[in-house]
């Protein structure tokens, strides 16, 4: 009986996933393109977060690196 409920969720699992014809791309450019304008998002995200400047490390002394911005879950205040 345990064998013939596992083989039913196998085959459920088995005829659920996508024919291979309606899978779709979800990259539309090259990996060098995309390195080159993630590069800037990524510097400027690492900018934000270092203190007297930055926009997401307000309060913080200058040079200070702040990991992380968010101070809920957990709260760290």
């Amino acid at each position: 009986m345990r064998f013939l409920s596992t083989l039913h969720v196998l085959l459920g699992a088995a005829f659920a996933l996508p024919s291979p014809e309606n899978i779709q791309e979800r990259a539309t450019g090259s990996l060098a393109s995309w390195l080159s304008s993630e590069n800037t998002v990524a510097l400027q995200g690492v900018l934000n977060n270092i203190g007297a400047s930055g926009s997401k490390a307000s309060g913080a002394s200058a040079g200070v690196v702040i990991a992380s911005p968010s101070k809920s879950d957990p709260n760290c205040e």
